[in-house]
């Protein structure tokens, strides 16, 4: 039997606590939060200000994107809406992504889907270059452009998309726009060539297939599905080296346009990619490659990328 050294610490340091309950099937959020939830819809930022004043905890700007990012159903309209006028509230709220690691593309996308964009693009703008700088704060280590060249990168990526899909309003119509195109225009912020050609073609070839998608207005929710995660909670502890048990992701029906990308700092996963154009309900394991907290982010693909968004962490 081998073992593996996690850390080690005085014994008069060490203290054991109880174990988690097991998930119950009713609903254990707190009724201050159900209220804000619908307040949200209407005023966000009154609401945000009645749930601080009728909170018992510090409430700062950490507590709220922490609530933002976890509560599925709040207007997600409004939640771009809070954000772009709040600086410091948006790049906490960024945070809580942990994007270390993750193609900046793909990390997009995924801060995307969370939240719909204002519609006006001098407003939308702040958010995309505070994304931009998190994302950078987060890879700062693993990427050689520095936090201007990622907003740069960021900005370029939304205009290539609105070329050629005009999502946000960010570029007038553009549907000849060839690769090495964009990467021309994109050198001419980049001189020095610190952003790879090949991320660069990356970023080129995935937006040409799939656009850049945001999360669904509020007049739209009854086209969103349920996306179900079994077991309801996943472990809690990954074994390093060690594959975990299947977990499986299950949607209403077989949808061709719809995939899920799996991610996640110090881990791997198998398959990567779930695909459920023949099966309404697929499955993955996944297995640290490092010590330390992980997330597990779930990357939606595809025209139906508008289900619910999903992500786990595990110690």
């Amino acid at each position: 039997m081998q073992y593996v050294v996690k850390s080690i610490v005085p014994l008069d340091q060490v203290h054991i606590s109880g174990f988690e309950a097991e998930p119950t099937t009713e609903s254990d959020r707190h009724p201050i939060v159900e209220q804000f939830i619908n307040h949200f819809a209407a005023d966000p930022v009154m609401a945000c200000r009645s749930l601080a004043e009728s909170s018992k905890v510090k409430f700062d700007s950490s507590v709220l994107a922490s609530l933002l990012f976890k509560t599925a159903e709040l207007d997600k309209t409004q939640v771009g809406n809070l954000l772009s006028g709040n600086d410091k509230l948006v790049r906490a709220y960024v945070d809580r992504f942990n994007f270390g690691g993750i193609r900046i593309d793909i990390a997009l996308r995924m801060f995307l889907l969370s939240l719909r964009m204002p519609s006006d693009p001098n407003a939308s703008e702040p958010l995309l270059l505070a994304f931009a700088q998190q994302y950078h704060q987060a890879n700062i280590d693993l990427v050689e452009y520095d936090s201007r060249l990622a907003s740069a990168l960021v900005l370029a990526i939304v205009q290539l998309n609105d070329a050629l899909y005009g999502t946000f309003g960010f570029a007038l119509p553009n549907h000849a726009i060839t690769q090495d195109v964009f990467i021309s225009a994109f050198r001419s912020r980049d001189q020095d060539r610190l952003v790879p050609d090949r991320l660069l073609a990356d970023i080129y070839s995935s937006v040409r297939t799939n656009s850049l998608v945001q999360a669904l207005a509020t007049h739209e929710r009854g086209l969103a599905r349920q996306v179900v995660v079994s077991p309801a909670r996943l472990p809690p502890k990954l074994t390093y080296e060690t594959w975990s048990e299947r977990i499986y992701v299950s949607i209403p029906s077989p949808d061709p346009s719809f995939k899920i990308r799996l991610h996640g700092e110090g881990v791997v996963f198998d398959p990567p990619i779930l695909d459920f154009s023949a099966s309404s309900e697929e499955s993955f394991r996944v297995k640290g490659t490092s010590l330390g907290n992980k997330t597990v982010l779930f990357d939606r693909l595809g025209a139906n990328a508008y289900v619910p968004s999903s992500s786990v962490g595990h110690d």
